[in-house]
């Protein structure tokens, strides 16, 4: 793509980020999308300057990935940004007691904002980055979670108090959506100095970012990267009374979805023949057996060495 055609995709990527106000109920993402929302504090306003810098963060870094990966990268949901009114005073976020250590209220708070207004949690086809504009300075992410502060805020439109620079803040981002992705520190943060999984989103910018090639093995297996082109398609459905499993093909193959009204959960298929899809869940230690034209299912929590009836599943006809 020429640098005019970027700059226009860019351009015209931005305006449809900041379309989403407040007070519209954001349409459902896209599944095995990255979804960027900006949960606006009940005491505060929309910063459309924010809204922007979150959208041009986010397609700085999916190019980032695309340059490491040689083309495949994460796919963005649309609109970019999902600007979302939360009832929590900005203080909230950052001050209230989760119940966990403290450096972890923020991670812990900004998440059950989210899942309490758009549903977000781990283990889903969404892998969410939620920026909150609560005053704190740490961010994190893991387990297809992503939660950012105002401090980010802040940096992105270059109004940190110290760090001026919003590429730091865009690599920072990064790092953490990184965690988010299954990605761990380097082992040795001395031997990369310019791995955003280490210390590099510090002083990296502009060219010498990099993932390192453990990171970019883990992101080749990863359901949420794609080819240039390439969208992910669904399957096969089973439904249950409370319930439906999704087959999906994703970015390295196919995966399965299980939603049921306040959670979904992802599995791994490992095994099929011309009876049964085998799925394998090994974080919660569970195997369940779908039978191909639908019927009772199985599951197993000793790895399949038994298996008990589970739920009752009709097959849906294949739509396109």
């Amino acid at each position: 793509m020429s640098s005019i055609s970027f700059l226009r995709a860019l351009s015209c990527a931005l305006v449809l980020a900041a379309s989403t106000a407040a007070s519209a109920a954001p349409p459902a993402p896209r599944p095995w999308t990255v979804r960027f929302v900006y949960l606006v504090s009940a005491d505060r306003q929309e910063r459309p300057e924010f809204t922007r810098a979150i959208a041009k963060a986010a397609l700085e870094v999916q190019a980032f990935f695309a340059r490491q990966l040689g083309g495949p990268t994460f796919v963005l949901n649309a609109p970019i940004v999902d600007v979302v009114q939360s009832d929590r005073e900005a203080a909230w976020f950052y001050a209230h007691d989760s119940g966990n250590a403290k450096d972890n209220w923020g991670f812990d708070n900004g998440l059950a904002e989210a899942r309490r207004l758009l549903g977000a949690d781990h283990g889903q086809d969404t892998t969410w980055v939620i920026y909150s504009d609560g005053p704190g300075n740490s961010g994190r992410g893991g387990g297809g979670i992503t939660v950012m502060p105002e401090d980010d805020l802040l940096g992105l439109v270059g109004e940190h108090p110290t760090q001026k620079d919003p590429r730091r803040w865009v690599y920072g981002m990064s790092h953490e959506l990184g965690h988010a992705l299954g990605l761990s520190h380097p082992p040795d943060l001395d031997r990369v100095p310019n791995a955003i999984m280490g210390r590099g989103f510090y002083t990296c910018f502009p060219d010498a970012c990099e993932l390192t090639p453990d990171d970019l093995a883990v992101l080749r297996k990863s359901p949420f990267i794609f080819a240039p082109g390439e969208r992910p398609g669904r399957l096969d459905t089973y439904a249950y009374d409370d319930g439906i499993f999704l087959r999906t093909r994703a970015g390295n193959g196919v995966h399965w979805i299980e939603r049921t009204r306040e959670r979904s959960y992802r599995f791994v298929e490992v095994a099929s023949d011309e009876r049964d899809f085998v799925l394998d869940d090994p974080g919660r230690n569970l195997m369940i057996r779908i039978p191909l034209g639908g019927g009772t299912s199985s599951l197993s929590t000793d790895r399949g060495a038994t298996w008990r009836p589970f739920y009752a599943l009709r097959r849906e006809p294949r739509t396109r």
